[in-house]
């Protein structure tokens, strides 16, 4: 196998999103096994990310949660009072001592290592990337340099917390490369909201 060109090298590190309340679903879809580890998914995402390469992790937790069984060395960041991705990437975009920070949703069961380091290798280290699917952008899987970090504390000042649109911005300012993803990387982006999206497996 080639080595990544020299501009993709860089490291990076990742910020695992569970702070949703997971009402539609009914209970904590961080608890939920992953139907081929076993793990709960706030472990098997976390494996996932260590596994694609970060040198530095970060758990996003509604204040007063936490995950007694992810290790204590792994810090713990709040999504300030319940203000959901926006403000769990805003905290991870200010304490990472990495450029650019991965950002990961805990349900999204079918992302795997080698499809997070196929898109971190197709990015050039001055700026990240969002997939692009049919649905539009996917920014729960996406990669952020950390001159994102203003964008984001001035769409917090703004109670704008539509992340959708806060990618978009970044997209245009030249910060996130979009990647226009295929079939099989779209049906790895499904995520789970309710109980019916378990029997799908790790597709859409």
């Amino acid at each position: 196998m080639s080595p990544l060109p020299p501009e993709a090298q860089a490291g990076f590190s990742a910020v695992l999103l569970a702070g949703g309340r997971s009402i539609r679903m009914g209970r904590d879809k961080a608890l939920l096994p992953h139907p081929e580890s076993g793990l709960a998914l706030v472990l098997h995402q976390l494996a996932t990310l260590c596994a694609a390469g970060a040198t530095e992790l970060f758990l996003s937790v509604r204040s007063g949660v936490d995950y007694p069984q992810v290790p204590a060395h792994i810090p713990r960041l709040t999504d300030d009072g319940g203000r959901g991705p926006m403000a769990g990437i805003a905290s991870a975009l200010a304490t990472t001592r990495q450029s650019r920070l991965l950002v990961l949703a805990v349900d999204l069961p079918g992302v795997t290592p080698a499809l997070i380091r196929d898109w971190v290798s197709r990015t050039p280290s001055d700026r990240g990337f969002v997939p692009i699917g049919p649905r539009g952008t996917e920014p729960l899987c996406a990669l952020y340099p950390r001159a994102c970090l203003p964008f984001f504390n001035s769409a917090l000042t703004a109670n704008r917390l539509a992340l959708r649109n806060v990618a978009g911005e970044l997209t245009t300012a030249g910060l996130l490369n979009p990647f226009t993803v295929n079939r099989d990387e779209y049906q790895a982006l499904g995520n789970w909201n309710t109980p019916a999206d378990l029997a799908g497996g790790l597709g859409h």
